[in-house]
């Protein structure tokens, strides 16, 4: 009986490490590349203005500072700046020239007239395409005006609100909510407030 342990024991080892060396190696995984759809109706190709062609703007960029949101909506930006960007899609290229350049400065006179921003400045950064034509890149990097969000009178305890209003009224001077923060306005309303108190 013993023995008849051992040899099916011995049996048993055996099958298993026949049956472990008959089994294939797993193969490494290896990554294959991703498969490249193959272009269609609905993916037009990009399209690029001919060889040899002259620098183009490329596109337009409105970007604001400290951070990248406006109060005003850009659509109102847009409507001052006449420079307009290649149109590849149609096929259309703008020539970054001379003319172009002085478009820029007037749009640049059009947006400073505006009285929306603090700080206004144009770049322009070469973007080339794929085949070597110089493309320019045009931003327009501004920093709007601050805005009142709140008018409050501090230190101006001894005097009644309605009465600082009343006397704005009457000279003209207004703070209003949301407006352009107009620092002359400011001044004529702290030298109410001092008449006033005096």
């Amino acid at each position: 009986m013993r023995r008849l342990l051992l040899v099916l024991l011995a049996v048993s080892i055996v099958g298993t490490a026949r049956a472990s060396a008959q089994t294939a190696p797993t193969a490494p995984v290896v990554p294959t590349a991703p498969a490249v759809p193959a272009p269609s109706a609905a993916q037009p190709a990009v399209r690029m203005p001919p060889p040899g062609t002259a620098p183009v703007i490329r596109n337009l960029q409105l970007r604001f500072q400290p951070v990248d949101e406006s109060l005003i909506d850009p659509q109102t930006y847009l409507y001052y700046i006449q420079t307009q960007p290649s149109r590849s899609s149609d096929g259309v290229w703008v020539p970054y020239d001379e003319a172009a350049e002085q478009k820029l400065r007037d749009d640049f006179r059009r947006l400073w007239g505006t009285n929306f921003l603090d700080n206004l400045s144009v770049e322009v950064i070469d973007e080339p395409y794929e085949n070597g034509v110089v493309g320019k890149r045009v931003i327009f990097n501004m920093e709007e005006r601050p805005r009142v969000k709140i008018v409050d009178y501090t230190g101006s305890s001894k005097v009644e609100r309605t009465k600082i209003d009343e006397k704005m009224k009457e000279l003209g001077v207004a703070l209003r909510l949301d407006s352009f923060l107009d620092e002359g306005a400011m001044r004529r309303v702290k030298s109410i407030i001092q008449e006033l108190l005096g």
